[in-house]
């Protein structure tokens, strides 16, 4: 098996799990029960996870390497999408928060690096772009597919009732996470030899120190932050409150177009770096200017969108009982009567 066609099913496995529950993630948390302020709670937790996890996976992964680092990711984000199932309250949210954001630190950019180390081994940096483009509209094409199968999931699954519909989201995304895992010695098989680091320099506070100082002194990359944040807030709140407010309008909509919309926001994804590397081998511009020339990547962290899949739902939903029928908001065909 190709190099190229290892990447392209590592970046597919690892959109299709999460596309699965991105297409219902707003829904999945409401009907777990979790109000708006927790909501705000579990968020503004994975965030600062992510955050000061980051540099210390980064450390690991110089120092254990790449692979290995992944494959914890995996780990992580099957224990976060079970603990969510298996304690189906606020609390099970916060803890399975906390095993995704640890997650998302550990599995930001290291294949990504791992994979441009193969690429300069096998003597095609020329095309370097190409390869990472590709990848990604993978990566998105998983996305759109899982979307499009999280919309249909729970009703394909309701003859099997867990604490909620969409918990099934939740279940396959571990699923696919271990099954990727099991795979992950066919898809790395060259494996990473970890780097050598000095320990002063490896140590995490002074690595966030150092990236800090970098960002702070460096014009250009302290703009292309600062505006990564201007757009990652505006897209958060778009990305994390349509679901609430689609369910606002319509109720009784049915989870099926809550997954082909999410499909149709990221089959846009698979164009993108589908033209930035045509666009880079055209013209003979540096991976480094084809990347910059993009907009900042707010993507799933992982962009995982990262911590807007944990976004919220505005209301309570409940699982219907066999007497009667609620809608997304808890709401019952009783109380319409009584008021009537």
């Amino acid at each position: 098996m190709s190099f190229r066609l290892r990447m392209t099913i590592h970046a597919a496995l690892m959109g299709l799990g999460f596309g699965t529950f991105l297409a219902v993630q707003g829904v999945f948390m409401g009907e777990l029960g979790a109000e708006v302020w927790q909501i705000g709670l579990i968020l503004t937790l994975f965030v600062v996870i992510v955050a000061v996890a980051k540099i210390s996976f980064g450390v690991l992964a110089d120092t254990r390497g790449r692979i290995a680092l992944f494959r914890l990711a995996l780990c992580l984000q099957a224990a976060g999408g079970a603990t969510m199932i298996v304690l189906p309250n606020f609390w099970g949210l916060v803890v399975g928060a906390s095993f995704l954001a640890l997650s998302t630190a550990a599995e930001s950019g290291t294949v990504d690096a791992w994979a441009v180390e193969r690429i300069k081994e096998q003597g095609q940096e020329d095309r370097l772009q190409q390869f990472i483009g590709g990848f990604q509209a993978a990566g998105a094409l998983g996305i759109t597919a899982g979307a499009i199968l999280g919309g249909y999931l729970p009703d394909l699954m309701s003859e099997f009732p867990l604490h909620a519909p969409t918990s099934w989201n939740a279940v396959f995304m571990s699923i696919v996470a271990v099954l990727h895992l099991l795979l992950t010695p066919y898809l790395f098989h060259e494996g990473v030899a970890p780097a050598e680091v000095d320990e002063a320099e490896a140590h995490p506070l002074q690595r966030m120190r150092a990236a800090i100082r970098f960002a702070a002194t460096t014009f250009d990359l302290r703009d292309i932050l600062i505006l990564g944040a201007v757009l990652c807030i505006g897209m958060g709140m778009v990305e994390g409150y349509w679901q609430p407010r689609l369910s606002e309008i319509d109720p009784t909509m049915a989870y099926a177009r809550f997954g082909w919309v999410t499909a149709g926001y990221f089959a846009m994804a698979i164009v993108g770096p589908l033209a930035i590397g045509v666009f880079a081998t055209k013209t003979g511009v540096s991976a480094r200017a084809a990347a910059g020339a993009a907009p900042p990547d707010c993507g799933r962290h992982r962009g995982p969108v990262g911590a807007n899949r944990l976004l919220g739902f505005r209301g309570r939903l409940s699982w219907p009982d066999a007497d009667h029928r609620h809608d997304r908001f808890g709401r019952s065909d009783r109380d319409e009567q009584s008021h009537a």
